[in-house]
């Protein structure tokens, strides 16, 4: 099946790269010269090869001959450097195609390889430093956001009035897994146990993590609105959006997610809007959203207990 795929987008590719390199190859104007060019020398051969005598207005037939050749070489040349020159404008055309498909249509920025690279880490500081509405962290225990960002996002709260979320996964929502003799265990726990780090207090380390997040901003005079939520679903992806800035990345079953490979695109390109419809969905459902702090302002609306 996986052979038929890769040759038929094989076979499809060549196509698209034929049709496109013969259409801008007729557009090119010098393909006009290329044809007189080509007729001349062939009008010349015919001229030298059925004349009578062994020269023409006092030129030899073998003068003629290389005059033919050298005409007929140049035919070539053209024709060569025209289909290079179209081909190049095909290769100029597919990147334009792929850069609306990709960019313009579904809002894909770029593709980092690494979710706690430092590039990716310098963006994220670049952006929290102004941001405009929003900043939604929805992870699985938000280790990295708390310690990398918690300092300065409390500063951004003073300063602007936004609508921060941070997300954690619920870790009361368990898994029954049949395989593994019908016990039950916490979500968090499945996919530490992939990432090879089984074993951990997970429902206390994210209160601890949460109350962190609470003392910190409580006793400032903040302009927006802060939540933090555990969430229960079955999506295994994370997702980091900064006003119209959004990052997303799977959880794979690997020994670090950090390192697994983040998505950056645009809010309001068709993968970004789907998944803002996604996470604000989720965040609206009582039944798998569970608000554990929220404060409005200098108001504490849900104390942490």
């Amino acid at each position: 099946m996986s052979r038929t795929i890769i040759s038929s987008n094989v076979r499809s590719y060549f196509a698209s790269l034929w049709t496109a390199t013969l259409y801008h190859a007729i557009r090119q104007s010098n393909w006009i010269a290329i044809a007189v060019t080509g007729v001349f020398s062939l009008i010349l051969f015919i001229a030298a090869e059925v004349s009578p005598t062994e020269g023409t207005w006092g030129i030899s037939k073998a003068s003629w001959l290389s005059v033919c050749g050298g005409v007929f070489a140049s035919f070539l040349f053209l024709c060569i450097q025209s289909m290079l020159s179209a081909l190049k404008a095909t290769n100029r055309d597919m990147y334009k195609a792929a850069f609306n498909e990709l960019v313009e249509k579904h809002g894909i920025k770029t593709v980092f390889s690494q979710r706690g690279s430092d590039d990716v880490i310098t963006l994220y500081r670049k952006l929290l430093s102004s941001p405009r509405r929003r900043i939604w962290a929805i992870g699985m225990t938000n280790k990295h956001f708390v310690d990398q960002h918690l300092e300065s996002l409390v500063h951004v709260l003073t300063s602007y009035q936004i609508d921060l979320v941070i997300a954690f996964w619920d870790p009361s929502t368990t898994l029954i897994v049949r395989q593994n003799g019908g016990r039950a265990r916490s979500i968090i726990e499945a996919q530490s146990a992939l990432e090879g780090n089984p074993g951990s207090k997970w429902g206390e380390t994210i209160r601890q993590r949460q109350l962190r997040i609470a003392n910190a901003v409580k006793d400032q005079p903040i302009r927006g609105d802060v939540r933090i939520v555990n969430v229960s679903s079955v999506t295994s992806f994370s997702c980091f959006i900064i006003d119209d800035d959004l990052f997303f990345f799977p959880f794979l079953a690997n020994t670090d997610s950090t390192n697994d490979p983040t998505i950056y695109c645009a809010a309001e390109g068709s993968v970004g809007r789907s998944i803002i419809d996604h996470f604000t969905k989720l965040l609206q459902n009582s039944e798998v959203c569970t608000t554990t702090y929220h404060q409005k302002e200098t108001t504490v609306v849900v104390p942490m207990t």
